[in-house]
């Protein structure tokens, strides 16, 4: 920039000065003193001009907005990327701490200013929270605002703070959701009317819940000093054999990382009693994890089998006839007494209604009607019946 033009050149006598060129030169003197000062100022400056651009720079490639809060005239300095992280342009927000101060959520606020006011006291070294902005549009973000005062009084009064905004929005969102969804597990693990046991990668269990405590009649520290094929576990095949460590569930999911299902096992407990379960088992694809193995409590329902099996045997030895119909008379099952008695085979007799097979016409129809009104109404219908055989007989 061209400040002027000042020509000296040499003379071979002496000039009178006249006032008025001693003021012209002084007046020169002074603009020249004023250009020097400024030029000298500006290289000085020039550093920590460079160096603002540089910051300014940086923080807009790193997603984050500026703020310089200058406390003697109250004004802040707010970049356009802060303001844009709020989806204001550049000449929409004004600079007073009202533009910020009035945006904060109302549940946030409190703890907003009350934080920021003890930096400024100088009660904590530094400025850094986590709180919501409200948008042009009415939706808040989540914002992470690290600040600090950079230029006290000598009587300890803050003059300059400045700091950074940057949007966490997104991170806050996950951060709910991971919340949310251990919550859910949690309460599942907890209800469930199933039995969970978790294991680390070296079969350890490290979680277990309540039902598993009640089906397996071991309490959650009995638990967590066993690994899945620990030797204390006496387990059992269907048919009472002894069970090898290498067909439990827990132990071929993880040996063949594949899921194992419906694997059905007894578990001889202390007093001897078998609590029968149908086990389940996956790897778990996360770091320090072993198998996630789920069980069902079969043992009622196994009692039932073997009960129905104890009364078939029964009713298949017994030398009586027995037969088993459905109400509308359709023969559904015959012990080989039946078989033994008529000539007619399970195969034969099944499906079929014993009047098509056995009826021998001796009875009339009223006997007939008697007979299944009695044993259609509960009652127990007791007399003599005469049939026929398959030969005719």
């Amino acid at each position: 920039k061209l400040w002027g033009l000042l020509i000296a050149h040499h003379c071979a006598t002496s000039r009178d000065w006249q006032p008025l060129d001693i003021q012209l030169l002084q007046h020169l003197a002074i603009h020249g003193g004023s250009a020097i000062q400024q030029l000298n100022l500006q290289t000085q400056l020039q550093p920590h001009l460079e160096n603002e651009i540089r910051l300014q720079f940086a923080l807009e490639n790193a997603g984050d907005g500026l703020w310089d809060w200058d406390l003697t005239t109250n004004t802040i300095y707010y970049s356009r990327l802060w303001k844009s992280m709020l989806g204001y342009g550049e000449e929409e927000l004004g600079n007073t701490p009202s533009e910020w101060e009035s945006r904060i959520h109302p549940d946030d606020r409190q703890m907003v200013l009350a934080f920021t006011q003890q930096h400024l006291t100088g009660q904590i070294s530094d400025c850094t929270m986590e709180y919501r902005l409200r948008c042009k549009d009415g939706f808040y973000k989540w914002v992470l605002d690290r600040g600090k005062v950079i230029q006290r009084a000598g009587d300890g009064r803050p003059l300059r703070m400045i700091g950074t905004h940057t949007d966490i929005t997104r991170s806050k969102q996950m951060e709910a959701a991971l919340k949310e969804s251990q919550l859910k597990y949690e309460t599942l693990f907890q209800i469930l009317p199933i039995g969970i046991s978790i294991t680390n990668p070296s079969g350890q269990l490290i979680e277990v819940n309540p039902e598993s405590e009640r089906i397996l009649g071991l309490s959650q520290e009995e638990h967590l000093t066993r690994t899945y094929a620990a030797d204390q576990w006496q387990i059992i095949r269907p048919d009472g054999s002894p069970m090898p460590t290498e067909e439990y569930a827990s132990v071929r999911a993880m040996q063949e990382g594949r899921y194992i299902q419906d694997v059905e096992m007894g578990i001889v407990q202390p007093q001897g009693d078998v609590r029968w379960i149908r086990v389940s088992a996956a790897p778990i694809p996360l770091a320090n994890y072993g198998v996630a193995i789920v069980y069902i409590d079969v043992t009622e329902q196994k009692q039932a089998e073997m009960l129905v099996q104890l009364q078939s045997t029964a009713l298949s030895a017994c030398a009586d006839v027995i037969m088993i119909t459905d109400r509308t008379a359709t023969i559904q099952w015959v012990n080989p007494a039946f078989t033994t008695l008529t000539g007619y085979t399970p195969e034969e007799a099944i499906g079929r209604n014993p009047r098509d097979l056995v009826q021998s016409k001796v009875h009339d129809q009223y006997f007939y009607h008697h007979f299944w009104e009695t044993l259609l109404s509960g009652d127990v219908w007791r007399g003599e019946l005469v049939n026929r055989r398959k030969d005719g007989s």
